[in-house]
């Protein structure tokens, strides 16, 4: 199993995925953030890479060598400003690029799980994510506040899309 890790990669999180992919195969983790974060032993990380520079993308495919990720695996969130609707519409933003990065790197039947803060757009957000996903599901996870805007979506089921359903 191969998975990519994208925004502030957590050591604990990553430490774990290293876990159960080498109790199945010789897969592997790559953490990706624009920040510097602490290195995980075991992991690829690339640090101070913007998920939208095209520099990125070509050290991804390098990494990769022609093969696809089974789980796309992200945290990302922009800085909040404490403008809610904006910050909604910075993070929808961010999650359709990562959906653009998935029809490069997630194999068919793989996985996304991303961020998201409810907003305006989070149903039409969902609705792109079910043209390319058999599944979707949004959860809060205990740790997030109980007032809080953060949720994360959970997508399985990836089928690569043939046209254009990603238009913003």
């Amino acid at each position: 199993m191969t998975v990519s890790d994208q925004g502030l990669p957590l050591p604990q999180t990553d430490s774990y995925l290293l876990g159960k992919i080498g109790e199945t195969d010789a897969g592997f983790v790559i953490s990706i953030d624009r920040d510097s974060f602490p290195p995980v032993e075991g992991c690829i990380c690339l640090k101070g890479a913007d998920i939208n520079a095209t520099k990125t993308h070509a050290k991804v495919a390098e990494i990769l060598a022609g093969k696809k990720v089974d789980v796309l695996l992200s945290d990302m969130a922009p800085n909040a400003t404490g403008h809610k609707e904006m910050d909604h519409e910075r993070i929808i933003e961010l999650n359709l690029e990562l959906l653009n990065i998935a029809t490069h790197v997630l194999k068919e039947s793989g996985s996304l799980v991303c961020k998201i803060w409810e907003g305006s757009r989070t149903r039409h957000f969902q609705s792109v994510l079910q043209t390319v996903f058999e599944e979707t599901r949004t959860i809060k996870p205990d740790a997030s506040r109980a007032n809080s805007a953060e949720k994360f979506i959970v997508a399985l089921g990836y089928s690569n899309p043939k046209l254009d359903v990603l238009k913003r």
